[in-house]
């Protein structure tokens, strides 16, 4: 690489807009810039406050940011309110030091002369926003404006025009390639990096709990699951995209109900009823999850821990300036797919197993591919482990990549297993990053996971700033990287997003210190996971509890006393919302219905003055049709505070065939702030325009099972988890009993007891 240049080349010819409208209910609808900045080809992703030109037609960019990418390091003093900026020369030892004073063009550089910068710094959105021509004199830098791309590249190496030329082109085509590990020292340094900036600004960790731990909903209605050769119908699990299957606890082919259970999982012959019976019953030796079911075979998603020897403990003397190491890292862990042929459904046979390292996030299965994703935190440097029917393998440091603008300290593995007549192949990607919810179309897939860093706002005042960082990945041939976003706030579930007509779509909750400053937003991206328009500003001291992609419009549902179930247009150039509608209680999800219904499933409220608290399980039927006049047709509110359903936080629980609407649900009736327990089992209804008629409600509990809970229930292996739609028939099924009961009338057919 030539010598670093002392000159300061500038060519930057920058020019963009910021358009603002104001939409409709007091959100406000902001039209996103479409440059980026990329530094030595790497590009620079700003959470909450994006570059613009101020009214001296100076670019501004949040210093922070470009400063660490950089190589500095960035202080907050604010008693003063001054950013100080320090970075080591390369030619000596020492460090140089620059000053800035909020609201002052003087810039103070330690042993120089005050400058004075051609505009003032100032705070937005409790970022330190400078002149993009400050950072290229201070960094020694030469700026050049690529015009096709719309992006503006800092170059800090010295490169020739020739690599600049380079860089650039590769950056318009495919953006900036990430690049490797290489080395134990490398990622050592990282970690170093993320540790000392984890310590200095306080924060608590780079990632949000994974989606291993949150129940996600969905976005889309899932069609019917098949038909048998003679005609048989049969729901499947309720899933967000059509096309793209989810794994889940209960699978059936319409003739045959699998089930995982604890350390083993069950066959049912199912169909016709009364021939309800164990064929066969395969033990694991794992923490069996999750399955998937591909013809004549089964896809086991099982929970392992690593009995290995672990890497020598880090001498303590060497801890010091990694700020939050630990000495020994955890036990490993690792994801194991298991896959069984079960041709002859009696005797199923084990035929492969693949091991991914770390915790099982989620996972999608589209054709004959499935896509596992498991997360590892990086504690101190190693390789991961996987494994290939028992032999294991390692992934080498040249063969993991990492985000060089980023410090995180989490391995995300994604697995592909392709199912093919032979058998099935297995393929792994590992990335330094971190996980989070999962989003997946037929042609890529999205992680989108939460960061915090400290946003000050005043003197004396500060508070985590929230943003989501999204990964993009490709699905054509095996799993690629694509392109990564970022926008402000923080998502609640898998179908808080969703990708339509090329564009992809988030509804995000910035939370505050001060309830003034929370608020909801959605934000359309494009291919390129550019942020293309937003609305910004929905109803502010309120948070998301469900949303909704539906084609080309969005639904949310936000709450603090009442529930405003917005109505919005998603088209890209002029997003804007259409219509709300407020009504007591909230949904925590939401399905569609018909051209123009959406089913939710939520929470009665009961508001005192005083406090707001539930008041019951609520089953609400919306008629869309006028986007402007959103009404609730029919409600149904089951039991008192304390009643409870699985389908509320997990999509997977709520079951949707032709005109029945069926999900688990534990119900407290009664006197007294919760009530007592009295009922737990599937609520089962009808549902047409004009609203919901209950056919009744399946229990597996017998008589004494009730007397022996008391006034709360803490489960137990005869409650009930899913309900399925076999050939006329609905199946409801707990730990320890399967019932068929008939469509209609819920009449038992039969019972089978499992455990």
């Amino acid at each position: 690489m030539p010598a670093r240049r002392t000159g300061v080349v500038l060519t930057l010819l920058l020019v963009f807009s910021v358009f603002l409208t104001v939409g409709l209910l007091s959100a406000s609808t902001v039209q996103a810039q479409d440059v980026n900045v990329y530094i030595n080809g790497v590009q620079t992703l700003f959470p909450d406050q994006l570059p613009y030109i101020d009214e001296n037609d100076r670019t501004m960019v949040p210093v922070r940011f470009c400063s660490l990418a950089l190589g500095a390091t960035v202080e907050w003093d604010a008693e003063h309110m001054q950013v100080i900026i320090s970075r080591p020369e390369d030619e000596t030892a020492s460090t140089r030091q620059v000053t800035l004073t909020i609201n002052s063009t003087e810039m103070l550089i330690a042993g120089e002369s005050p400058r004075s910068m051609d505009t003032a710094a100032v705070l937005k959105n409790g970022r330190t926003v400078v002149p993009l021509r400050f950072i290229s004199e201070f960094f020694a830098a030469e700026v050049v404006w690529d015009s096709p791309s719309r992006a503006v590249h800092v170059f800090t190496l010295g490169q020739t025009p020739e690599e600049q030329a380079q860089i650039i082109q590769k950056a318009s085509v495919d953006g900036a390639e990430l690049p490797r590990l290489n080395s134990a020292q490398n990622l050592q340094r990282l970690l170093d990096e993320y540790n000392q900036n984890n310590y200095r600004l306080g924060l608590q960790n780079d990632l949000m709990k994974s989606a291993a731990s949150v129940q996600e909903q969905a976005a889309q209605p899932a069609p019917a699951a098949g038909l048998l050769s003679g005609g048989t119908a049969y729901s499947g699990t309720n899933v967000q995209v059509e096309g793209v299957d989810e794994s889940d606890i209960v699978k059936t082919d319409g003739e045959y109900l699998y089930q995982v259970k604890d350390r083993e999982v069950i066959i049912v012959k199912a169909y016709p009823g009364s021939e309800l019976q164990v064929v066969a019953r395969v033990p694991v030796t794992q923490r069996p999850r999750e399955m998937y079911l591909h013809q004549n075979r089964l896809i086991l998603i099982q929970d392992s821990v690593l009995n290995r020897d672990y890497p020598e403990p880090v001498p303590m003397e060497d801890t010091a300036k990694r700020l939050m190491p630990s000495i020994y890292p955890p036990a490993q862990s690792r994801t194991l797919v298991t896959i069984f042929d079960t041709s002859e459904k009696s005797r199923p046979a084990k035929i492969d197993e693949y091991g991914t390292p770390g915790n099982y996030v989620s996972s999608r299965k589209i054709g004959n591919n499935i896509y596992l994703i498991s997360s590892e935190h990086v504690y101190q440097p190693f390789e991961p482990v996987y494994s290939v029917n028992g032999q294991e393998y390692t992934k080498s440091y040249d063969q993991i990549r990492y985000f060089p603008d980023m410090q995180l300290s989490s391995y995300v593995n994604i697995a592909q297993v392709k199912l093919t007549s032979a058998g099935s192949q297995f393929a792994l990607e590992t990335f330094l990053g971190s996980s989070g919810n999962v989003y997946c179309s037929q042609n890529n897939l999205y992680i989108a996971a939460s960061l915090y860093r400290p946003a000050y706002y005043r003197q004396g005042y500060t508070e985590d700033s929230e943003s989501t960082v999204l990964y993009k990945f490709g699905l054509g041939n095996g799993v690629s990287y694509a392109s990564r976003g970022l926008v402000p706030g923080t998502i609640l579930n898998q179908f808080s997003m969703d990708e339509y007509d090329g564009y992809f779509r988030i509804a995000t909750t910035r939370n505050g210190w001060n309830a003034d400053r929370s608020g909801n937003a959605v934000y359309i991206l494009n291919a390129s996971m550019r942020q293309v328009s937003a609305i910004q500003d929905i109803a502010p001291g309120e948070r998301i509890y469900s949303a909704r992609f539906i084609g080309p419009r969005a639904y949310l549902v936000t709450f603090k006393q009442v529930d405003p179930l917005f109505v919005i247009d998603m088209t890209p150039s002029a997003p804007k919302i259409l219509g709300k509608l407020k009504i007591p209680g909230f949904s925590n999800y939401l399905h569609p219905y018909g051209d123009h219904y959406l089913i939710g499933l939520g929470s009665e409220v009961e508001d005192s003055g005083k406090a707001t608290r539930t008041t019951g399980l609520k089953l609400s039927l919306f008629d869309v049709a006028d986007v402007n006049n959103p009404i609730e047709v029919s409600k149904v509110v089951i039991g008192t505070s304390g009643t409870r359903s699985e389908a509320t936080d997990n999509h997977k629980a709520f079951m949707m065939y032709q005109d029945v609407v069926a999900f688990p649900a534990t119900v407290y009736e009664g006197a007294g702030e919760y009530g007592s327990f009295a009922f737990q089992g599937a609520y089962v209804y009808n549902v047409s325009p004009q609203g919901f008629t209950q056919q009744g409600r399946i229990t597996h509990m017998d008589e004494q099972d009730y007397l022996k809970a008391g006034d709360y229930w803490g489960g137990g292996n005869r409650e009930i988890q899913r309900v399925v739609f076999i050939g006329g028939n609905l199946y409801t099924l707990s730990e320890g009993m399967i019932k068929a009961n008939q469509n209609g009338t819920l009449a038992e057919l039969n019972r089978l007891v499992t455990d």
